[in-house]
């Protein structure tokens, strides 16, 4: 071959294989963040990831959306979200669009693993994509993980961002979630409460929340019932039968509010097991349990459970609202290099806790709540 023709072969491919890599290198060249959202779904998950996107833009940043919450950084599962291919709507579509599981963690090729094995990958996985930060959106059980990881890793930038509709995070007026959740329980009871009126019924009806009753009582609240059981006190049944009965005698009909997790002696809940530091307990049929013990005086009592569509309905604005601030400081967060940190929001403001100085992850309500003094003012019958 021509020694010319040979010279030109040879700089093309070189020229040819630079501009391969180069291209390759581009998409890499802006500093990668996470964000995954844990556990259960809720409203306000995608303003959350709508409004750390458009701030991670904003700063020079590349976004990537690990799918299934946890199990997308385990099993290496993600996406790239930018401003292309988000819209405004996620603002208010409940739910996630990177999808959320409550289930045991696995690998690549489904095999049960425990939660030291999770760990390690999940910080393996950050550092193998050179993560500049990783926002994790979860509630109480995420915020114990994120001060598991940080104390074994704390080289990692974490910011957790505490959503549940059970409003139970430390550290926080509010979480994620926990408004729109109201909203719609409120909306479904008031359409019970006119068949109530209707019929000259009591009816019982059963609201989410776990172990804390912060549904119950703002719901409650919100409707005017004539009575709330809170799950973190024990429940006189006699005396709120006594009250129903002062009700019935100035109205036909009434409502009880009552938190899933509110418990009796002999009414107990289930708990399974489902890995090595892992249970769930399953609560269900408190409301039936309360309707059956009223009919002994009141034959036309009924129960309703509401159920999992709490977990759904149009994000409210409230939590639209605070979503966007926590998006928001999450990415600025990762830039100040002020990480390893709880979001929370107090008095209007978003606050930071640093995740090794949270002493208790899960709150519940208290016999001096506010809310609490509020409802008995208003003759409402509250079990504290």
């Amino acid at each position: 071959m021509n020694l010319k023709i040979l010279k030109f072969v040879v700089t093309f491919l070189l020229l040819f294989n630079f501009q391969e890599i180069s291209a390759e290198e581009k998409s890499l060249e802006k500093p990668r963040i996470g964000i995954l959202t844990s556990g259960g779904d809720c409203s306000g998950l995608n303003a959350i990831i709508y409004s750390a996107v458009r701030r991670a833009e904003q700063l020079g940043y590349q976004v990537v959306g690990f799918k299934y919450g946890v199990h997308g950084i385990i099993k290496e599962e993600y996406e790239t979200i930018s401003t292309d291919n988000i819209d405004r709507d996620m603002l208010s579509k409940c739910g996630t669009i990177l999808h959320a599981s409550t289930k045991v963690l696995t690998d690549k090729n489904g095999r049960q693993i425990s939660t030291d094995e999770g760990d390690q990958k999940v910080i393996e996985t950050y550092h193998k994509l050179n993560l500049n930060g990783l926002i994790y959106i979860g509630g109480d059980g995420s915020t114990k993980v994120m001060k598991k990881l940080t104390d074994k890793d704390p080289s990692l930038n974490i910011v957790s961002i505490p959503k549940t509709i059970d409003n139970d995070i430390s550290n926080t007026d509010q979480a994620v979630g926990f408004s729109t959740a109201v909203k719609v329980a409120t909306s479904a009871i008031e359409k019970i409460i006119d068949t109530a009126k209707s019929h000259s019924r009591i009816m019982v009806i059963e609201v989410m929340g776990r172990a804390a009753g912060y549904i119950a009582l703002y719901a409650g609240l919100a409707v005017g019932a004539d009575a709330i059981l809170l799950p973190e006190f024990e429940v006189n049944l006699d005396s709120l039968k006594k009250h129903i009965t002062d009700i019935k005698n100035k109205k036909n009909y009434a409502i009880v509010i009552v938190s899933e997790a509110v418990s009796f002696k002999d009414h107990e809940y289930t708990t399974q097991q489902l890995s090595d530091t892992i249970s769930r307990t399953y609560y269900k049929g408190v409301a039936e349990y309360i309707k059956n013990y009223l009919k002994t005086d009141f034959p036309d009592t009924r129960s309703c459970v509401l159920g999992h569509i709490q977990r759904g309905g149009k994000t409210s604005f409230e939590d639209r609202i605070i979503a966007t601030q926590f998006g928001n400081e999450a990415i600025n967060c990762i830039h100040k290099n002020d990480t390893n940190v709880l979001l929370g929001i107090q008095n209007g403001k978003t606050i930071k806790t640093k995740l090794k100085d949270i002493k208790q992850t899960t709150r519940k309500l208290h016999n001096d709540d506010p809310m609490i003094k509020l409802a008995i003012d208003q003759g409402i019958f509250v079990n504290h």
